[in-house]
């Protein structure tokens, strides 16, 4: 919100002028007061840094600057299931998916791509549970294993300090792992022996 006061006497209108880093020129926009003799301005929606300075009859200000900073987001997620070895199931990868079914024992590997260098990433599961990540530029690896079933989501905060917000939920659930069957195969029916055989 831009907000211009008069120190004197109050004009009947001010010109504010606004420019984003995407626009070669400025935008004019007629403003009038309010009661009180404030001029006001909401610029709504910003996603560039913008340049703006304010102009009333032969005045003019200074030309002032709002920077917009961009918050690190993932750019990339691959999560790998390794299924436990008793199982014999092969690992599979999901890409920017980091919701699923597992059985228990199961580890699931992270490789992140962000869309700024790094600092820090924590994959947080609930205020004490984190894991936090090794980090390598814009790359970071992690792996956990799974006990039981949980939510989380990834905290990131790049190299300016600046963290990421509304970071997307994931679930992680549990499939029920049934109990061991044994089938025998030989001799496979109900026998009858001799003596002399046993």
């Amino acid at each position: 919100l831009v907000k211009i006061i008069s120190q004197k006497d109050i004009p009947s209108s001010v010109n504010l002028f606004t420019r984003s880093t995407e626009q070669a020129a400025f935008e004019q926009i007629n403003l009038t007061p309010d009661s009180t003799g404030t001029f006001s301005y909401l610029l709504k929606s910003l996603n560039n840094s913008t340049d703006y300075f304010a102009s009333a009859e032969d005045i003019k200000t200074d030309v002032f600057n709002i920077n917009v900073m961009d918050r690190p987001i993932i750019r990339k997620l691959e999560m790998t299931i390794n299924p436990p070895a008793y199982t014999g199931l092969s690992q599979t990868t999901q890409v920017d998916n980091g919701s699923a079914e597992v059985l228990p024992g199961t580890r699931l590997s992270y490789n992140i791509t962000s869309t700024k260098p790094l600092s820090i990433i924590e994959q947080v599961i609930s205020p004490g549970d984190k894991t936090e990540f090794e980090v390598s530029g814009t790359r970071a690896n992690g792996q956990i294993y799974v006990r039981e079933k949980f939510n989380y989501y990834f905290h990131l905060v790049d190299t300016a300090n600046v963290s990421n917000i509304n970071p997307i939920t994931y679930s992680i659930n549990l499939k029920e792992d049934a109990y061991p069957q044994v089938e025998i195969l030989k001799p496979g029916e109900n026998i009858e022996l001799g003596l002399e055989t046993v």
